[in-house]
């Protein structure tokens, strides 16, 4: 009896999702696949990543709508570019570039090397203060500029692990302002650097305390991967102890449980008080899906996956 007491209540909990929640989500995905369906994917690479000798603004505004598109998907407010910071941040995506600096070890701060005659002393002191507060990505070959965004957000390439760190910061929702640069090496690797942090938005007050990865309506892209952690961080709560996560799929009524969980929250990356990331086990991840991510005395909360290219 025990048994089937047990049964009949993840039965009870997993019940359809009512109709008026398919409908929203139906509606908030094509708004999503519209927003999305704008942005420029035009690839570049070393020969036309520049403008007259210097990055192109057009590939600035490229990432910062990118940037925005993903934030919007968690309620977040959009960031603005700040002009000084993306003259800091070009200086040291050229910096990374000239050194042709190891795009296999972390480079914050330029730990690994000295000062090249050819760069100036306060070229190199301003690209090791820049490099350290911000986010690096080095991509070799071709890439628009959203791929770059796109891996920060997903942070599968992220050379520290399971952290999520350069999620985080693009996610946070004290961040106000981002300075971009980019630059290729002679190793055709692109050197890209979005700073992230900024002195006063530590103290901005601000609506959304919770980030949730995935959540409310979400690209099934962005879900799935290898190497694709999900998230959830907290503002203004530290959480000590690794919860127990379960994933529910609402659509077939299963249940799976998270694999890898583990506690970041030292680190403060993006503000938040709690960083807990882990990946979602056996679940399958499928557009037009509905999940529950239970996390024992922590969060609640549903999500819907979908196609943000169904055209391709």
């Amino acid at each position: 009896m025990r048994g089937s007491k047990i049964l009949l209540a993840g039965i009870i909990g997993l019940m359809l999702v009512p109709q008026t929640a398919v409908s929203a989500a139906k509606s908030s995905v094509a708004r999503y696949q519209a927003r999305y369906a704008k942005l420029n994917k035009r690839k570049v690479d070393a020969e036309t990543l520049n403008t007259e000798g210097a990055l192109s603004e057009n590939y600035r505004l490229d990432q910062l709508a990118y940037l925005n598109y993903y934030r919007s998907l968690f309620k977040l407010p959009p960031v603005k570019l700040k002009a000084a910071d993306n003259r800091a941040a070009q200086t040291t995506a050229e910096v990374m570039a000239a050194i042709c600096a190891n795009p296999f070890v972390n480079q914050h701060g330029l730990p690994q090397r000295k000062r090249p005659k050819k760069i100036s002393r306060a070229n190199w002191r301003l690209a090791k203060e820049i490099s350290y507060i911000s986010n690096l990505d080095f991509t070799s070959g071709e890439a628009s500029a959203g791929d770059i965004i796109t891996d920060m957000v997903t942070d599968k390439y992220n050379l520290t692990g399971a952290d999520t760190g350069h999620r985080a910061w693009l996610l946070s929702p004290k961040l106000t302002t981002v300075g971009l640069g980019a630059a290729y090496g002679k190793n055709d690797y692109r050197y890209s650097v979005i700073k992230v942090i900024n002195g006063n938005d530590y103290y901005r007050r601000i609506k959304v305390k919770t980030v949730l990865y995935p959540s409310s309506c979400f690209p099934v892209q962005l879900a799935k991967g290898r190497n694709i952690y999900w998230s959830i961080y907290l503002v203004n709560k530290r959480i000590k102890k690794l919860p127990k996560i379960y994933i529910y799929d609402l659509t077939t009524r299963k249940k799976y449980k998270a694999s890898r969980v583990s506690n970041h929250s030292r680190s403060w990356y993006g503000y938040f008080r709690t960083i807990i990331t882990y990946k979602p086990g056996k679940t399958p991840l499928k557009a037009g899906h509905h999940y529950k991510v239970v996390a024992k005395k922590l969060v609640t909360y549903k999500f819907v996956l979908f196609d943000q290219n169904p055209n391709d």
